[in-house]
């Protein structure tokens, strides 16, 4: 019996590259929250060029996900099919990230104004991200 499955070859990949040890203990690092490379870095006893090698890996098979955020700062999270949608709040000074969900019923008005907003650009939206920029509290005082 051939079973087709389009996704056989991701999951085989992500299989792959947790099957790493150094990488399996980023993941469990990362089920704690987002990090910057620092914190990761110092979290796992790992020179800088390994850790973004991993990191790189992680990334291509889709577990991790980059946050943008400004100036010289670099986060890293799991990627939102392994802990849900949600939102950033982002410190254009100190980089701190803070996730935010918003009601269901918030959340289709975005999609909804999302799409009239690509309406008759021929874009093909798949997903979204909503990333706050401004100050925290800690920034703030």
């Amino acid at each position: 019996m051939n079973v087709e499955r389009p996704d056989l070859a991701r999951r085989a990949a992500v299989h792959a590259a947790l099957g790493d040890p150094s990488r399996l203990a980023m993941v469990d690092a990362l089920l704690l929250g987002e990090a910057s490379p620092t914190e990761l870095q110092r979290l796992l006893a790992m020179p800088s060029n390994l850790l973004a090698h991993h990191v790189r890996v992680l990334e291509q098979v889709g577990v991790v996900h980059r946050i943008v955020t400004s100036g010289e700062h670099a986060r890293f999270e799991l990627a939102e099919d392994l802990v849900g949608h949600h939102h950033h709040l982002i410190c254009t000074e100190c980089g701190r990230v803070d996730d935010f969900t918003v009601p269901a019923k918030l959340e289709q008005s975005l999609e909804s104004a999302l799409a009239k907003a690509v309406s008759g650009t021929g874009f093909r939206s798949t997903a979204h991200r909503l990333d706050l920029m401004g100050t925290c509290e800690a920034c703030s005082a």
